[in-house]
């Protein structure tokens, strides 16, 4: 009795959507194109900063707590030195001698404190909230904990043992960005710019001067969908391949990258091309673009149906493709792809088109 209940709910459930397909007409399944940015990401700079791309804006954070705090750090046989001071009325001097360091909580704000002696009870015996600084090597930790705004070091100043407050500056320093490729790059969902006159230390190390720097990809973009990813470089001799303003619908061409480990590519993409949508009531239906396709015959595809899409993924850096036909209400079968694999599909059962149930959903969504 169950079962019967079961399928003649599904039964009065195609009716509805008969009747709906009949007085609403043809709703489109395509989408407008997803402009959104590519997620963030960085690269490493020549100088050893960390290069980053968001949202079409470009910025450099500093890699290194002496680079923060704008002194240079030297080690020798005796620990790790300030060799030089590279801002004004910084907290150290030239020669202090860094022996220890404490994190300190963002709500202090301390001041310079001189001991008495070299062994004075500034510091007390065994606290272990101070770090012994042997090495360098000693204060990488520090660059990954982007809240610090205090930090003591002891330091030994002329015979002296001195405790200097200092606040370390991780922030990202803006960079001017001037768009260059034109219209044609703009119309490919992609903002890229030049390095040639960037300081030698700001320089990506994967660019050499004379590449375009991609600043910006749109996810829906046929360029990313190739695999163009902000931060990659366009090599030298190869920009102008990025095409002028109108370039004819589906078109191939080819653009030569470096990403920044290294590596280059030849990503190989069409143009974008003119939607196509067709609708005969009850008989066909038709729709066509680059992310999304959609073919069915009969009143709600009931003889006939397939359908793809494809969607970027930001957690995997990937475009998800999924895809589907089934014939009658019976046979069916559907297809998923990611960065992971894929997994499919295939059965035969009445009533139960969990192909065209889930086209359904989308298109409900598209709606």
């Amino acid at each position: 009795m169950t079962d019967m209940n079961a399928c003649m709910t599904r039964l009065a459930a195609l009716a509805l959507l008969l009747g709906a397909s009949a007085l609403a007409g043809c709703h489109s399944y395509l989408l407008p194109a997803d402009q959104r940015a590519m997620p963030h990401r960085s690269a490493p700079t020549r100088g050893g900063d960390r290069l980053e791309a968001d949202e079409g804006r470009l910025s450099v954070r500093k890699s290194s707590i002496a680079e923060a705090l704008d002194v240079v750090l030297v080690e020798d046989e005796g620990g790790v030195l300030v060799d030089a001071c590279l801002r004004d009325k910084s907290a150290f001097e030239p020669g202090d001698r860094i022996l220890l360091v404490k994190l300190e909580l963002p709500d202090r704000r301390g001041a310079l404190h001189r001991a008495s002696a070299p062994t004075a009870t500034a510091i007390p015996a065994r606290d272990p909230s101070w770090i012994p600084v042997r090495k360098l090597e000693d204060l990488d930790g520090f660059q990954a904990i982007r809240d610090v705004v205090h930090l003591d070091f002891s330091v030994v100043r002329e015979k002296h043992r001195v405790i200097v407050c200092a606040e370390p500056d991780f922030g990202p320093r803006q960079l001017p960005v001037a768009a260059a490729g034109g219209a044609g790059a703009r119309e490919l969902g992609v903002e890229v710019c030049a390095v040639s006159d960037w300081p030698e230390s700001l320089l990506p190390a994967h660019a050499k001067r004379d590449d375009m720097l991609v600043v910006r990809v749109s996810r829906d973009s046929a360029l990313g969908m190739a695999g163009l990813r902000p931060l990659d470089v366009i090599v030298a001799g190869t920009t102008h391949r990025l095409g002028s303003p109108g370039l004819k619908p589906g078109t191939k061409h080819e653009l030569k990258v470096r990403k920044p480990d290294g590596r280059e590519r030849v990503l190989r993409y069409e143009a974008p091309r003119e939607p196509v949508e067709l609708w005969v009531p009850f008989l066909l239906s038709v729709q066509w673009d680059d992310r999304r396709t959609h073919v069915g015959l009969g009143p709600l595809d009931v003889l006939f149906h397939g359908h793809r899409r494809s969607e970027y993924d930001p957690a995997t850096d990937s475009y998800a493709t999924a895809s589907g036909w089934s014939l009658g209400t019976v046979v069916q079968r559907g297809v998923e792809r990611d960065g992971s694999g894929s997994k499919g599909m295939f059965h035969v059962e009445p009533l139960t088109d969990d192909v065209r149930l889930g086209y359904f959903q989308e298109w409900a969504d598209a709606k």
